[in-house]
């Protein structure tokens, strides 16, 4: 089993989720460091990257790597994707359309 722990989730997941006993999206998220693809219900955190060799797959989770400038022969997560992310943020957190921004 794997799992995530998302600190501020309501702000990390917004303005495509919201908290679902909320009725007003609380944060706006336009940081920029969450995207979220309604075509796949792939929701992405950080940075992504399709080099050979720095992505991990755990069902749903997708983490992506870059090697560690500070540390040779390590690895440093960039990003992480969650698949059917309306199924796994479910019932904490609803889809909210169109995104608010």
């Amino acid at each position: 089993m794997v799992g995530i722990l998302i600190i501020y989730a309501s702000y990390k997941v917004a303005p495509y989720f919201r908290v679902a006993w909320e009725k007003e999206l609380r944060w706006a998220g336009k940081d920029g460091f969450v995207r979220y693809d309604p075509a796949t219900d792939t929701l992405t955190w950080g940075a992504a990257t399709d080099a050979p060799g720095m992505v991990s797959q755990a069902g749903d989770l997708i983490v992506y790597w870059r090697p560690d400038p500070k540390y040779d022969g390590f690895f440093a997560a960039i990003g992480l994707s969650l698949r059917n992310a309306t199924k796994h943020l479910s019932p904490y957190f609803e889809r909210v359309e169109p995104p608010a921004g």
